[in-house]
């Protein structure tokens, strides 16, 4: 209750407690319990929880400046956030990389197919030894 003095000093005087008293004590809210319940269901440990956790704390512990920005990037990406955009790169530049590739992936394509033969080989001489033990 506010009450004006003579002065033009405002005051406020609470309300009696006998007021408070006189009313009848009302029953909890169904939300409350219900959060009730949920906390006990709290105790039981998600394997999402752990990970997120797990990620947020290696995003946080990381010493290198750029690694920390990497592993929270990376966290932010899985909560739902896009993926940042790639760096621009010089179009006579990317060319030049790209040619350099086509060069290099025939002698990588001729090693692959002589290590994939050679392991067919193997493969084979290991097949013909336990028929020959048997």
């Amino acid at each position: 209750m506010w009450m004006r003095q003579g002065g033009g000093i405002v005051t406020f005087a609470a309300p009696s407690s006998s007021a408070a008293e006189q009313r009848p004590a009302k029953k909890a809210p169904k939300k409350i319990l219900k959060s009730a319940l949920k906390n006990s269901d709290e105790k039981v440990i998600s394997l999402k929880k752990v990970t997120f956790d797990v990620e947020k704390f290696a995003a946080d512990e990381c010493d290198d400046i750029e690694e920390r920005d990497e592993a929270r990037a990376r966290l932010a990406i899985k909560l739902g956030a896009q993926p940042p955009k790639s760096r621009f790169v010089n179009y006579k530049q990317l060319k030049e990389e790209l040619s350099t590739r086509k060069l290099a992936q025939p002698e990588f394509d001729k090693l692959s197919a002589l290590k994939a033969m050679k392991k067919l080989s193997m493969k084979n001489r290991a097949k013909t030894k336990k028929i020959r033990r048997h």
